[in-house]
């Protein structure tokens, strides 16, 4: 726990000196990681608006659901992967208009996917 911590510490560090040098005029975040709590929380200080993909989703009995949730609150926009997922943002407190349900965005990329026979 004090090894992921210092990790987030220098996370902000970095992602600090990196999107104040690339001025990003928006930050997009894929899930729940503490790295992403990184980003987003320095993103949210230097007024950069965050997409936050995949937020409201549910990982019981794990820490994941305090980050992506602390992320989401962190966010301007959001785009869920199903309407449960949006409506739990929703009850987060964030504004309907700027919540999507835009499916999981990541099965987009099977559709082109070359496979192997067996």
């Amino acid at each position: 726990a004090v090894g992921t911590a210092k990790s987030m510490g220098l996370g902000v560090l970095g992602f600090a000196d990196a999107l104040s040098r690339l001025k990003p005029d928006i930050l997009v975040i894929l899930g729940d990681r503490f790295e992403a709590l990184a980003a987003a929380q320095t993103a949210m200080i230097l007024r950069i608006p965050i997409v936050h993909l995949h937020g409201g989703e549910i990982t019981e009995g794990a820490y994941d659901d305090a980050i992506r949730h602390a992320i989401t609150k962190l966010s301007y926009l959001h785009a869920t992967s199903t309407e449960d997922y949006r409506q739990r943002v929703i009850q987060l407190g964030e504004s309907p208009d700027r919540v999507k349900n835009v499916g999981a965005i990541g099965l987009d990329h099977l559709k082109r996917a070359t496979f192997m026979t067996v």
